[in-house]
């Protein structure tokens, strides 16, 4: 049995067709550069560039660094490293030099992207690290198996216990964020609402708003979706993910009902 998630968002509805605008102008931008194959780390870390000034790419330089200056950068490391990368879609893109000191009408430099493998490659390279995947990981890739159907509570016993303290992790987090095309970070497990408990409190990191979110490791009910509401309201949250083993079609259109009027 899978887990499911819908998000509707509380946001005002200009701001959030301003955020829809700009993530359409920079995946235009993204689907139209010539990205070429980089030599270097070919078999550990694939990854793409563009040069900016040889392929004409001013236009997407300049929505990158005006996107990391503005905070939706995550801070990485490689090795001695440090830098801010920026998650878009299914890739991760950065730049060798400082955002803050870059002209992208002169700068003579590249900008890189690589494929999120979803391991600890994609967050920080420790020091001691060969630039190899770990044998398990290796090992994965080379094998392929059939997909089970598990029952959830198998996994998680408890919700509470179990899978909500799994979640708030920052690794699965940032998973469930990538997934719903949000940079999240944990706040408080189990924040209190009155004489409730929202299970998970976040923030996105981008602009700082409040994610409320809410777990039932089972078909969704009313209860739950009015909890939901009640904790999105009570923290001011401009985003709510409701996770669930399966979901309601009245559910699913009161969602969408939602979101048609935020």
């Amino acid at each position: 049995m899978g887990l499911y998630g819908y998000v509707w968002v509380t946001r005002d509805r200009g701001e959030r067709r301003r955020m829809e605008s700009d993530a359409m102008d920079i995946m235009r931008l993204i689907t139209s550069a010539p990205w070429r194959e980089a030599v270097t780390y070919r078999e550990t870390w694939p990854h793409e560039y563009v040069v900016i000034q040889k392929d004409a790419q001013q236009e997407l330089l300049a929505e990158f660094c005006r996107r990391v200056l503005r905070g939706e950068g995550i801070e990485g490391h490689f090795f001695h490293q440090t830098r801010p990368y920026l998650f878009l879609g299914g890739y991760k893109y950065w730049i060798m030099d400082e955002v803050a000191d870059i002209d992208p009408e002169t700068y003579d430099g590249v900008l890189n992207r690589c494929p999120l493998f979803r391991d600890r490659r994609d967050y920080a390279i420790r020091r001691g690290d060969t630039a190899e995947r770990e044998e398990d990981i290796a090992m994965a890739m080379r094998e392929l198996g059939e997909i089970e159907e598990v029952n959830i509570r198998e996994i998680w016993p408890h919700e509470a216990h179990n899978f909500t303290t799994w979640l708030f992790q920052s690794e699965n987090l940032a998973l469930l964020g990538s997934a719903v095309g949000l940079d999240l970070e944990p706040v408080r497990q189990e924040a209190p609402v009155g004489y409730f408990w929202l299970d998970i409190l976040a923030r996105e990191r981008g602009h700082g708003e409040m994610v409320a979110i809410e777990n039932q490791l089972e078909m969704t009910d009313h209860d739950h979706l009015g909890k939901s509401i009640t904790y999105a309201a009570e923290n001011r949250a401009a985003y709510v993910i409701w996770i669930a083993s399966d979901f309601r079609s009245e559910h699913i259109k009161a969602i969408d009902w939602l979101n048609a009027l935020a």
